[in-house]
């Protein structure tokens, strides 16, 4: 038998995390349903004794005239009354009570206080009384039945002074907006916050670059980040902002010694300022990337923020394009600091082995949507207007990146 096999990604390749919006939503809708049904009924007022359990001192009325003189009452009626013949309106169910008398009248009851009785099938109502209507305002569902029960008014056995909704009719109202609800509010609240990608409208994933300049330096890192735990290219941070993924960030950051956003802005500078200074390039390429990485877990943990970003990838993406003239120039220095760091015993938590790191290189080359295709000379000028910058490259890429992984 053949198997299908839902994905749970997007059409990048990222996950979207929907089917848990559906959970979520479904979990919301069922509480909700419980909430309705334990809350819907208020319950008898303290001087009002109508949808109470009567007792053998409550007067049983048997014609219309003894429900309007008698004050309080009961009433005795048959399990099929009570299941098959009622109307619905205002949202609130009636039941039609026909009486020894002959005539019929409506009641709103409270279920719960019905008792049986010694014979099968009959049972004694809650404790009522009569309420009159307004002229003219019956229900019409009621009204339009004058001429076979009284329509004057209705019997009070619920207990509350207006009559409550049927906690059926209510619930069947209220699920499907609980359940859309849920599911649009975590959908919005989740990829405005970065925690999950987009589902249908992928580009909008606030991860994803926004200009040639994030592109740019997206692509420069994109090698650093592994599967499965990373999502990697073309997100600017690798991955979005799930717990394991922070927490990997947050350790880099501490294993150099660097524990808030200032300090990690004066480490960046320090090493863009440095190689700026000198015509030097061996080993430019490992501690630029390593730079641009920083930033970028930076605003991944909210510690920076884009406009901030942007102007620091700038300042770090210009000297490491002169320091090198293209892709493979970059990438060949950059292995050297890697393994040269791997012998000091430098801890890597981006990648296991220079071996790993081969692979993932030999990989992303072999894409058609590569990283490698961003020309090495883009414009990386920063907006200080705070506008998003050039996106003629970003566009290409993103209308290209269209593919399940």
């Amino acid at each position: 038998m053949t198997r299908y096999k839902i994905s749970n990604k997007n059409s990048y390749g990222f996950l979207d995390c929907f089917f848990q919006s559906l959970l979520l939503g479904a979990a919301v809708m069922v509480l909700c349903s419980l909430l309705v049904e334990l809350s819907a009924y208020r319950g008898p007022a303290s001087d009002d004794p109508c949808g109470t359990e009567a007792t053998w001192k409550t007067p049983v009325a048997e014609s219309l005239d003894e429900i309007k003189t008698q004050g309080d009452f009961t009433l005795f009626t048959t399990g099929t009354v009570l299941k098959d013949d009622t109307i619905e309106a205002g949202g609130a169910v009636y039941y039609r009570i026909p009486l020894p008398s002959g005539e019929q009248v409506v009641a709103l009851i409270n279920l719960k206080s019905l008792q049986e009785t010694g014979t099968i099938g009959i049972y004694r109502l809650p404790v009522g009384r009569w309420r009159e209507w307004e002229e003219g305002s019956a229900p019409p569902s009621i009204a339009a039945l004058s001429d076979a029960i009284n329509t004057s008014g209705y019997v009070d056995m619920l207990g509350a002074s207006s009559p409550a909704p049927d906690r059926r009719t209510l619930r069947r109202a209220i699920e499907p907006f609980v359940f859309l609800g849920t599911i649009l509010l975590h959908r919005v609240l989740g990829t405005r916050r970065g925690w999950f990608a987009p589902a249908f409208f992928v580009k909008q994933d606030p991860l994803l670059p926004r200009n040639d300049l994030e592109c740019w330096c997206a692509a420069v890192s994109a090698h650093h980040y592994l599967p499965p735990v990373w999502e990697g290219w073309p997100l600017l941070t690798g991955g979005h902002r799930r717990q394991r993924i922070k927490a990997l960030c947050r350790k880099h950051m501490a294993d150099r010694c660097l524990f808030d956003a200032d300090q990690c802005i004066r480490e960046v500078r320090k090493l863009t300022d440095r190689w700026a200074g000198t015509l030097e390039t061996a080993g430019a390429g490992w501690e630029l990337s390593l730079s641009i990485q920083l930033l970028e877990e930076l605003y991944l943990l909210k510690m920076l923020d884009r406009n901030s970003l942007d102007q620091e990838l700038s300042r770090v993406g210009r000297v490491l394009q002169r320091c090198f003239s293209s892709w493979e120039e970059f990438l060949a220095d950059e292995e050297k600091g890697f393994l040269l760091a791997c012998k000091e015993g430098e801890r890597m938590i981006l990648w296991n082995t220079p071996g790993a790191r081969r692979e993932m290189i030999l990989h992303l080359k072999s894409q058609p949507y590569s990283p490698y295709f961003v020309p090495w000379y883009t414009d990386l000028t920063w907006a200080p207007d705070g506008s998003s910058g050039e996106r003629t490259i970003v566009n290409e890429v993103l209308t290209k990146q269209f593919v399940l992984r």
